[in-house]
């Protein structure tokens, strides 16, 4: 046999192995890469569950806290809320994420004067106001979240 052909025994060792790659990608147990010498087999099935555990547990540290939080994109839409925001405003998360923050706070088509936001969009620091909501006086904090140039790249919003 020539050095460039396979035998009997490899080709079958290959087939086995391809078939058990295969099985195991059909449970769902593992992605499949093929290499120049066989199957690369990836535990990526793992990889994504332990993903979605840290994310339960990001969600789980979030939701403990008993301020309202908000994480912000860079222009003020709501990408994350925790449930204390949910009770605070009197909204589902759902029907919070993707808005404008101002819009939730203050229902109001823009930003008010002196919003601590914009501001830290500015200084990119810390910014608090004291800010009537109903009947009652907060203090709102935001903080910026920089990207790693440091510019602006959205903010936390507590109340």
């Amino acid at each position: 046999m020539s050095d460039d052909k396979l035998s009997y025994d490899e080709l079958r060792q290959r087939l086995e192995q391809a078939e058990a790659a295969l099985a195991a990608l059909r449970r769902g147990e593992v992605d499949l890469l093929m290499g120049a010498d066989g199957p690369l087999v990836v535990r990526l099935k793992s990889l994504v569950e332990e993903n979605e555990q840290l994310a339960r547990q990001w969600q789980a540290t979030f939701d403990a806290a008993n301020d309202a939080i908000w994480v912000l994109d860079d222009e003020h839409r709501i990408l994350q809320s925790n449930r204390t925001a949910e009770r605070f405003f009197g909204k589902p998360q759902q029907e919070m994420i993707g808005r404008y923050c101002w819009e939730i706070v203050h229902g109001t088509d823009e930003p008010i004067p002196g919003c601590p936001i914009l501001r830290a969009k500015q200084s990119l620091g810390r910014e608090r106001m004291e800010l009537p909501i109903g009947d009652r006086w907060f203090e709102v904090t935001v903080d910026p979240i920089l990207d790693g140039e440091g510019s602006y790249a959205g903010a936390v919003h507590i109340v």
